[in-house]
């Protein structure tokens, strides 16, 4: 339950604007607080940048609703609003890096992600028998996902330049090698039934919306087997190969973990990418040098992902670059203002794949 001590909901107010819809107005009070989480329901004159569009309390109804949960609305005139969620205790939601390794689709929980990160010949030695990452706090031991949880999955070494995920719980930290990073993501996670086989690195799986089946790993459990002295992967190389002119690509959002996970996937793709941690400081960047193609997010500080399309679109110099929005916003008012923000694409992070980026932006590179 939230709750706040305001004046509660105006309900004289609220009939009058269903009546200008063309909805009924002349139910009961429950059946009015239902109204409250439909899309377009705002009892606001006018519509400010965060809030009046009817969108809020429809996003919170979508996601209790995944859950297979409940919302409701009851308040008091001049005594505040009360809004309950109901949702079953058998399921869980987590926000995670999916990523692959020996064909399995993993994911892992960010609660204990410190970042994502690409790693090459440079950064690997030999100590003690393992391998372990340099970093700049110092070295982390490095280990396979896939050896780590062991058949029927089978390890490979590392070649030339490989994804990674590290993972640090207190002084406990731990670089995860894994084939691919695949998406960030929210998750529904669902109980593994008993089958007798015990598997004390997997903690549920999550059916993502490509419909494949990915199993949630217990980072906790990860970080003891991993810095085990016992733990290692092999540091094999393979021998690297100059590419030519690789087409720029300018990767801004404010969450490191998406940022590196963008970045990680277009650079496994051939292309040179740079980051910024919000849109400032991407028009900062942009002002210094041209890029072909800008990824962007949509709900930053100091300059939004809006904001960000109108001033490229507007630039004499950089007004043709192609601009793919990337955001959690994916309600049909949202994307219509990122195509008259300018955008060539936008694209949803719940639905988020790195296929489906690598599409749309070798499609907008080749136009």
């Amino acid at each position: 339950q939230v709750q706040d001590d305001g004046a509660g909901v105006d309900v004289d107010r609220l009939r009058a604007r269903l009546t200008a819809l063309g909805r009924p107005a002349d139910g009961d009070e429950r059946a009015l607080a239902r109204t409250l989480f439909e899309s377009g329901i705002s009892t606001r004159a006018e519509a400010t940048e965060i809030s009046g569009r009817g969108v809020g309390l429809d996003i919170v109804r979508s996601a209790v609703e995944r859950l297979k949960g409940s919302v409701d609305a009851t308040w008091t005139p001049g005594g505040g609003t009360t809004v309950t969620i109901e949702c079953p205790l058998s399921l869980a939601t987590l926000r995670g890096v999916v990523t692959q390794a020996s064909g399995q689709l993993f994911v892992v929980p960010n609660v204990h992600v410190d970042r994502v990160l690409r790693v090459t010949r440079a950064e690997v030695a030999e100590t003690g028998g393992r391998a372990m990452l340099r970093t700049p706090d110092g070295p982390v031991p490095l280990v396979g996902l896939a050896r780590l949880l062991g058949p029927p999955l089978g390890h490979r070494p590392l070649e030339d330049v490989a994804p990674a995920i590290l993972l640090r719980s207190g002084p406990k930290r731990l670089a995860l090698l894994v084939d691919a990073l695949v998406a960030e993501q929210e998750v529904i996670v669902r109980h593994l039934p008993d089958v007798g086989r015990p598997a004390p690195h997997i903690t549920g799986a999550a059916i993502l919306g490509s419909g494949r089946v990915a199993l949630v790993v217990n980072t906790l459990s990860l970080l003891d087997a991993g810095t085990d002295a016992g733990a290692t992967v092999t540091a094999q190389l393979a021998p690297s190969v100059e590419s030519k002119r690789r087409a720029s690509v300018l990767v801004v959002d404010d969450s490191i973990t998406t940022r590196t996970l963008e970045q990680s996937v277009l650079e496994a793709a051939g292309y040179q990418v740079l980051t910024a941690v919000d849109g400032a400081d991407a028009w900062r960047m942009l002002q210094e040098r041209s890029f072909d193609l800008v990824v962007a997010d949509v709900e930053m500080p100091r300059m939004d992902g809006f904001a960000l399309c109108r001033a490229i679109r507007a630039s004499k110099r950089m007004g043709e670059t192609p601009v793919v929005l990337v955001t959690a916003l994916e309600s049909a008012e949202h994307r219509a203002r990122g195509l008259e923000a300018g955008a060539d694409a936008y694209v949803g992070k719940s639905s988020f794949d790195q296929q489906h980026l690598l599409d749309v932006v070798r499609e907008l590179l080749a136009s």
